[in-house]
């Protein structure tokens, strides 16, 4: 599989992740989520860059020319418990 993803990741960290036949880190930052909060994530994919916010904050922003048209969706590298819900789909 390739593509990229956005989440959580360890140590109070959000990372963009590149995936080739394996996630690999593309750019991590900052940011103290919590156990069992609702946090709204937004991902702009606009020509080559992708912006991600949450909660209406801007926390990180990648480009990359590597997959020009592709999928969505949501899961977990690791075990772990998520619920996921009204999300929407916005062509720009």
């Amino acid at each position: 599989m390739r593509g990229y993803a956005f989440g959580f990741s360890e140590n109070n960290t959000v990372t963009f992740y590149k995936n080739s036949f394996a996630y690999n880190p593309v750019k991590s930052a900052e940011f103290k989520w919590e156990i069992n909060k609702e946090y709204n994530f937004e991902i702009i994919a606009n020509d080559n860059k992708f912006t991600c916010a949450i909660d209406g904050n801007e926390i990180l922003s990648v480009e990359d020319n590597d997959y020009e048209y592709g999928m969505f969706g949501f899961g977990s590298l690791n075990m772990a418990r998520g619920a996921y819900g009204d999300f929407k789909i916005k062509e720009i």
